[in-house]
């Protein structure tokens, strides 16, 4: 059973997020590099000016959600879902993305510099 969690309780220390629920959170400007989300399901959160650099996503569903200014670069995808969200200057630099999937996204200013695409869907999205 998944742990409702709130990321106002996030530190440095907790680096691992594993079968957790994150609902109605706005987070800016923190820092998730090197952290591992497992089987995490994330819905309607902003993400503002946020790194999740180096870090890896593993059957993770972001929903109706909002990112702004938000780093992915040099992370690990595998089996992750965007749906409903709004992606804007954000970077999927240097990665290795499996089973990645945008469901009714709108993308703009969105770079994939670098990156290896395995198996990525756009599904009525919007790309700018």
């Amino acid at each position: 059973m998944k742990e409702l969690y709130k990321f106002n309780n996030f530190s440095k220390k907790t680096y691992c997020f594993k079968d957790k629920i994150i609902i109605d959170q706005i987070v800016d400007q923190q820092d998730f590099t090197e952290c591992f989300f497992n089987q995490v399901d994330i819905f309607n959160c902003n993400f503002l000016n946020t790194s999740f650099g180096k870090s890896d996503l593993e059957s993770v569903t972001f929903k109706n959600c909002i990112f702004k200014n938000v780093s992915f670069t040099e992370s690990e995808f595998m089996n992750v879902r965007f749906e409903n969200c709004e992606i804007i200057d954000t970077g999927f630099g240097s990665l290795y993305l499996i089973d990645l999937k945008f469901i009714n996204c709108k993308l703009n200013h969105v770079s994939f510099n670098n990156t290896e695409l395995a198996d990525v869907k756009f599904n009525a999205s919007q790309l700018n």
